[in-house]
Parts: C-alpha cells; structure tokens; sequence
C-alpha cells in the first residue's frame, strides 16, 4: 500500500556484525526471513493461476501474523509450491482445523442466489496474500502438523467447502434440469439447514459415476 501511494523505496534489516560497511547490495525480492524472530515455517501447495510473491502477508481475521518467504513452480504437478512463515507466539493459533486460502482483499461470485460480493480493507484488497483461520470445529483441539504440505485454496470458500468433507457425505441422484442446484446450495431439512453441497456434477447414467 505504501509502495502505491508513495512509489518504490528501500526495505533494510538491521545486521549482527560489529564491523562498519558502507556498501550493499541490493536484493530483487525479500530475504527468506526478515527478522530473527521465532516462529514456524511451514510448506503450501497452490493450483492458482495467480502468483503470490515472497514478502506478502499472512493475515489472520485481518492482522498480519506472518510472510510469505518463497515461491516455487512445481511444473512435475502444475501447481506452484510456497513456504510462509508464522511468528510466534501467533503458531498458537494452529492446529488441525486451520485452512489456508489466497486472500484478494475482494470475492466475487455468481450463484443461483445471484452475485455475491465480499470485500475487506483497502489494505487488504491491494496487498493480497495469504489468510488462514480454524475452520472445522471438530478437531480443533488436534495438534497442527508442520511437517505435513497443506493445500493453499483460491479462496475462503473452497476452504470451507473442503472442511465439509470431514463429515457424512452423500450422493444424490437427480433427473430433469438442476440449474438451481451448485457448489454452495444449502441442503436443508424440515427449513433447517442441515448441510451445503459441496460438489455438483454430471453424469451420463449410475455406470458412469461408480466407473469415476
């Protein structure tokens, strides 16, 4: 945002050596970690067409909890491999519910419930990056593990209809035009909503869905 309104300029970190320097040289993106802070470093994989860059926040409800420290295209799996870093004491709000997704700062989407627009901060619709949050319940108090590669979602919604899978899953068979029916649409029982649907798609007759 800065860089936006005020043009380019120099980032510094502070060094360690006791020894006068009065030359540098000046890096393209951010060194992998800005600060001697501790922290957890920990691995995404993102089939996104769009490319986060190194020094991009990592936000959580919209403070800024950490960055990202790399990027790599993984051309063996068409997806593009990040490692981000979490400082403490935020590590503290891991565990195995949290999901991660790509944060625009703007979502738009058109469903059979017409468009739906959400939008955060300024800030945050221009920085973009990357936002994380608990968002099964049910294994909330699980360990988070850091050794495991976690999947970095387009966007908040693909995360929650992700975590949906967790619970009982069914399949529904249905005849005659379903243009009302997509991934998103309340499931509900007796006018409660019990569920949402979280895949909608095609099939030629029942041979052809137990064959995929």
């Amino acid at each position: 945002l800065n860089t936006l309104l005020s043009g380019s300029y120099f980032e510094i970190q502070v060094g360690h050596d006791p020894s006068l320097a009065t030359e540098f040289t000046a890096l393209d993106e951010p060194p992998p970690l800005t600060t001697s802070q501790r922290g957890l470093v920990i691995k995404l994989k993102s089939q996104a067409r769009k490319r986060l860059n190194n020094g991009d926040f990592v936000s959580f409800r919209g403070f800024t909890v950490g960055r990202v420290i790399s990027s790599k295209l993984n051309l063996a799996q068409n997806a593009i491999d990040y490692e981000i870093f979490i400082a403490d004491p935020y590590t503290q709000l891991l565990n195995q519910a949290t999901k991660f997704w790509i944060s625009s700062g703007i979502d738009m989407s058109l469903t059979t419930e017409g468009l739906k627009v959400a939008a955060d901060s300024i800030d945050s619709i221009l920085r973009g990056g990357v936002e994380f949050s608990a968002i099964n319940q049910d294994v909330q108090d699980l360990p988070f593990d850091a050794e495991q590669e976690h999947v970095l979602f387009d966007n908040y919604d693909s995360a929650r209809l992700n975590a949906l899978r967790s619970g009982l899953l069914y399949v529904v068979m249905l005849k005659g035009n379903l243009k009302n029916i997509a991934v998103g649409s309340s499931v509900y029982y007796q006018s409660v909503k019990i569920g949402e649907v979280i895949e909608a798609p095609w099939y030629k007759d029942l041979r052809s869905l137990f064959n995929g």
